[in-house]
């Protein structure tokens, strides 16, 4: 649970994605606008994001996995991998944004800017590739649900779920001490069900 997570830990990944998404904004900035103005973005929408997932976390709308080592899934009783573009928020959020970047590609050619339409091409590119190449490893353990992202590996466990359901290929996990739902897609439905009624859910 997230309480099983330290407040140090919490604060750590806060501050970490907070800067992660920061330096995105600021890349950005600079390219367009120069060093002194994207600096100042960066400050700014660094705490804007701190402020923004504190009170998710306060108002329980944020949830901390704890982290695993790989050698924990190792003898997974389950094991499947599912592309992101399975999932329709993504995919439609992905053709958006690459409509947009190449709509501004267009505007930067147009104005004879080859350089800056050439970086959002491969922006576009690079979203393209993320969303429809990009997989994700679900693991079913003893201590619950693992989600193996590939650089780490993070544990739903099975104490914070309160409901599973479920619908085709997609299992949505409803936690019990959030206001989360947590969808993930299986390429073997049925055995997921049976595992997960073995521990004592009613899919």
């Amino acid at each position: 649970m997230s309480r099983d997570v330290s407040m140090l830990d919490k604060f750590v990944r806060i501050v970490g994605f907070s800067l992660y998404l920061s330096f995105i904004v600021f890349f950005f900035f600079l390219f367009f606008k120069g060093f002194r103005f994207s600096l100042i973005v960066f400050l700014v929408s660094t705490v804007y994001f701190m402020l923004i997932f504190l009170a998710l976390m306060l108002s329980n709308h944020i949830h901390f996995n704890v982290l695993l080592k790989r050698s924990q899934v190792k003898n997974a009783l389950f094991t499947s991998v599912y592309p992101l573009k399975r999932f329709k928020i993504l995919k439609i959020f992905s053709w958006v944004a690459i409509a947009m970047l190449l709509l501004m590609a267009g505007f930067y050619l147009y104005l004879k800017m080859p350089v800056h339409a050439a970086t959002l091409i491969l922006i576009a590119v690079f979203t393209y590739l993320y969303i429809h190449m990009n997989k994700i490893k679900v693991h079913v353990i003893n201590e619950g649900i693992a989600f193996d992202y590939g650089q780490f590996i993070v544990l739903l466990q099975w104490k914070e779920i309160k409901k599973i359901s479920v619908k085709g290929n997609h299992v949505v996990a409803e936690l019990k001490e959030k206001h989360i739902k947590r969808k993930f897609y299986v390429e073997h439905p049925e055995k997921f069900k049976k595992i997960a009624n073995k521990l004592g859910f009613n899919v």
